[in-house]
Formats: structure tokens, C-alpha cells, sequence
């Protein structure tokens, strides 16, 4: 039996930074956790479906049985070009394999992309955070996309809990690891 590797994250701008510890993130410049993953969401595929758990008000997305098709989807507030960001999605998949993908809402450029895969020896993944730099190339705003990706069974679950999105060049400026210099 064939067994693929996991991909690799994949951002066609180069993010200049190291991976921060949670307790020195800045405050969000945008965020969705509970009811409003559900409100400021949508479902894009007519056969995916999610429901909110009860405990914290999470999504709990179940994908349609198509291969690496887009099932949800939610927007962010507008971004400035050539700004770095850091976007933490915690979830827990816990059937299947999914794409996360961060995109241009107006462009549909892709900034940032990774494969989740549930080991088949697991019952299910923890509860995990996904942490994803990107740099636009233009102001806009984007949108994170969750997708299928040939999963095994063929319908993917995974339950969504929150979605942060940080400013990272303003916490790696007033830090002083980065410096810029123009030519002004």
C-alpha cells in the first residue's frame, strides 16, 4: 500500500521571523470562536454541513465526499500589503484529511496553504493550533478556506474552535528583530 508523505506549508511570500511563544503575541487584530464561526462563516460546498458543539460553541464541519474541494469558508478584516502575519487556527480534526488555505478574497492568490492528515493508527487528533505566517502582496482582505484532500474515508470531521489573526510586523518592529530600511 501507497502511504504519502505529509506536504509541506507552502507561501509564495517569504515570512522573516521566528515561531513566537502565546505569550508574547500582541492582541488580535481579528478573531471568530464560537457562535461567530458559524455567523461570519459559509459553507461553499451544497452537501458539507457543521453544527455548533455545545461545550464552547466551536463549529463541528463535516466535509461532502469530493477531493480537495472547498467546504468553508470565512472572511477577515482588511490587511495592508507587505505586512507580515500570523494566523492561529485551533482545531481538532478528528476524522480524515483537510487543506487549510489562506487566500486573497479579491485576488483568490494564495498566501498560505497546509495539509492536515489524521494518522490512521489515532482515534483522533488532539486539540491543536495551526500556526500560519503570510505576507500579502496587496491590500485586501483574505479569507481562510478549509478544503478536502482525498480523505480516507472519503468525508472529513473536524471540529473548528477559534481563529485568531495577529499583526506580526508590528510585534517584530517594536521588538526590534527586524529593521527596515528604505531608500526614502
Amino acid at each position: 500500500m501507497l502511504k504519502l508523505e505529509k506536504a509541506q506549508k507552502v507561501s509564495p511570500e517569504v515570512s522573516i521571523t521566528r515561531v513566537p511563544p502565546k505569550d508574547e503575541l500582541p492582541p488580535p487584530i481579528w478573531e471568530s470562536k464560537g457562535r461567530q464561526l458559524a455567523e461570519n462563516g459559509s459553507l461553499i460546498s451544497p452537501n458539507a454541513s457543521f453544527t455548533r458543539t455545545a461545550e464552547d460553541g466551536s463549529i463541528l464541519l463535516q466535509t461532502d465526499d469530493s477531493k480537495y474541494d472547498a467546504q468553508y469558508s470565512i472572511e477577515t478584516d482588511l490587511l495592508k500589503k507587505n505586512n507580515e502575519y500570523l494566523t492561529d487556527v485551533a482545531l481538532q480534526l478528528k476524522r480524515g484529511r483537510i487543506s487549510i488555505k489562506i487566500a486573497g478574497v479579491d485576488s483568490g492568490r494564495t498566501y498560505f496553504s497546509t495539509v492536515e492528515v489524521l494518522d490512521w493508527r489515532n482515534a483522533e487528533k488532539p486539540v491543536q493550533t495551526l500556526r500560519l505566517f503570510f505576507v500579502p502582496d496587496r491590500d485586501e482582505k483574505v479569507k481562510i478556506v478549509v478544503s478536502n484532500e482525498t480523505p480516507n474515508p472519503p468525508t472529513s470531521l473536524v471540529e473548528i474552535k477559534e481563529i485568531k489573526m495577529f499583526d506580526w510586523a508590528r510585534r517584530r518592529s517594536a521588538g526590534r528583530e527586524f529593521r527596515a530600511f528604505s531608500s526614502a
